[in-house]
């Protein structure tokens, strides 16, 4: 085999590489998405189900009539509700349990990413979200949260 043929090689199992890395961290992303924001926030309403998917350094960016306010992530848990009790929920908070996410795009380079959602709340689209997340010790985690309500 020559030179050329070995350098070929050797790109294109460097491709294949990178190529499976962007899968598994593809695939860790949407199932972060689904099992930590999804189902924490909305379908099962568990905070204990949300801190692992979320950095302790967290922040939702809400912006309000102009103003920008940012809530860390034991705010947005309280202001979800997730630590109350079903009965003392409001309608609103318990309606969101029929919630469904739709990943519309994931943009990653090296150990950040991009993430575009929406949320559909009883067939409805509620939000679009933008979740930006960064890989740390090997495992990703939702560092920020922004998002129109529609």
């Amino acid at each position: 085999m020559n030179t050329r043929s070995l350098w070929c090689i050797a790109l294109l199992a460097c491709a294949a590489s990178a190529n499976a890395d962007e899968s598994a961290d593809r695939a860790a992303i949407e199932a972060l998405l689904n099992d930590n924001y999804l189902r924490g926030i909305y379908t099962v309403q568990d905070p204990d189900l949300v801190r692992p998917g979320f950095h302790p350094e967290f922040r939702l960016t809400v912006v309000d009539g102009g103003q920008v306010v940012y809530v860390p992530l034991e705010g947005w848990i309280d202001y979800e509700g997730l630590n109350l009790a079903d009965s003392e929920k409001t309608a609103e908070q318990q309606a969101k349990r029929s919630a469904s996410l739709s990943i519309e795009s994931i943009d990653i380079v090296a150990d950040v990413a991009n993430v575009k959602a929406e949320v559909r709340i009883g067939g409805e689209l509620a939000y679009t979200n933008f979740y930006g997340l960064a890989k740390t010790d090997e495992e990703w985690r939702i560092v920020t949260k922004h998002f129109a309500q529609h």
